[in-house]
């Protein structure tokens, strides 16, 4: 797969990246060499077959214990500004 020049553009355009001349082509290069990379790393997935369960040591894992969480006091003492006992957050949607 290669990228060109233009699409590098592009895609810091659409990332909101400014990206001056001087930088385009050592950008180009790096991204090309991450796709390269990324495309060998597909062959080896689809060479492996279904051997992914293997490649991965089987973690320990802890059981499961129910263990008291915090009270009310606790949560809220470093919150930067609390409402009625909850948490103040700024709105996530304004009003017209």
């Amino acid at each position: 797969m290669s990228i060109s020049r233009k699409e590098v553009r592009r895609t810091a355009r659409l990332a909101r990246l400014h990206v001056g001349e001087e930088d385009l082509e050592a950008l180009t290069r790096d991204l090309q060499a991450i796709l390269e990379f990324v495309s060998r790393l597909g062959e080896c997935a689809a060479s492996a077959g279904d051997r992914g369960a293997e490649m991965v040591p089987e973690a320990p894992l802890r059981e499961d214990t129910i263990r008291p969480g915090l009270s009310r006091e606790e949560a809220l003492r470093e919150a930067p500004a609390i409402t009625g006992g909850q948490f103040r957050v700024p709105p996530a949607i304004k009003e017209r």
